[in-house]
């Protein structure tokens, strides 16, 4: 079940809630041996085992922030010396030599990313804000795996180059348009026109128009609550501003309708008025 949601400051969440009917066998009677639980799976019911399986879902993302020229920057916070975090020689008056600072990598061509590995992910614009700071989005996860579980060499980790990892960027190409196809039971291997890894050709991002092919989901090990259907759980990302404006983005909505009256407690000064 997708919800896209777009806030007023410029927010976009994307979450999928995922559910339906489990993903199971058949499990012989209780007290015979059976191969599938627990390591596969577990017995969720009389007759049926419960199947370990994951949920994955590939977005496509074609993001033009300020115009289609963007490139694509990552950040890890880190521990140093302020040599380390400035390349410039320590001023006197820092007696300790030891900070924090955010490591910042402008990628250079195609590559692909994992949310662990990374405190901050952004696309950013050649324009920049009052404070001369680049008009940029960040690109956050929200309750998500990093990777498939199966390599690379497996028929299924072939067949799906998408779910190596959270983030791959690419240049933009109008032939480029799918990353993932209908069934993923055609395990033979790729398919050309949708296999990720032939989009990735280790072109240039910078100052390009540029695509990210945005992986999210979940790992789904069964349990006898998801009888007789799985229980929503989610997974998603989100979208938000980063130097777009020069303050809170919120100061420009326009005020309410029914504007604050006071209240007829004198301790608080004013509260909501009659209707919202």
């Amino acid at each position: 079940i997708p919800t896209f949601t777009f806030m007023p400051d410029g927010v976009m969440k994307t979450n999928l809630e995922l559910g339906g009917y489990m993903f199971g066998s058949y499990a012989p009677p209780q007290g015979e041996f059976n191969l599938d639980s627990p390591a596969f799976g577990e017995r969720v019911h009389r007759s049926t085992n419960g199947i370990l399986h994951d949920h994955l879902i590939a977005i496509k993302a074609d993001l033009d922030i300020i115009g289609s020229k963007n490139s694509f920057v990552t950040g890890k916070m880190e521990y140093g010396t302020y040599e380390e975090a400035t390349g410039l020689p320590k001023p006197e008056y820092i007696k300790y030599n030891g900070v924090r600072f955010m490591n910042l990598t402008t990628v250079q061509t195609e590559s692909a990313y994992e949310a662990k590995d990374h405190d901050l992910l952004m696309i950013t614009s050649e324009k920049t804000n009052q404070w001369d700071a680049p008009k940029s989005y960040e690109i956050g996860f929200d309750h998500t795996i990093h990777s498939q579980t199966f390599p690379k060499e497996h028929p299924i980790g072939g067949a799906r180059p998408w779910a190596d990892a959270n983030l791959h960027v690419t240049k933009y190409k109008d032939d480029e348009i799918h990353c993932s196809y209908h069934s993923h039971h055609v395990v033979a291997g790729p398919i050309r026109s949708y296999d990720l890894n032939e989009f990735m050709n280790n072109e240039s991002v910078v100052d390009e128009d540029l695509v990210f092919w945005i992986m999210i989901g979940k790992e789904h090990y069964p349990k006898a609550e998801d009888i007789p259907v799985v229980s929503n759980f989610g997974s998603g990302f989100t979208l938000k501003p980063r130097n777009m404006f020069d303050r809170a983005a919120y100061d420009d909505l326009a005020a309410p309708a029914n504007k604050l009256r006071p209240c007829a407690d004198r301790r608080i000064f004013q509260c909501v008025g009659s209707t919202v």
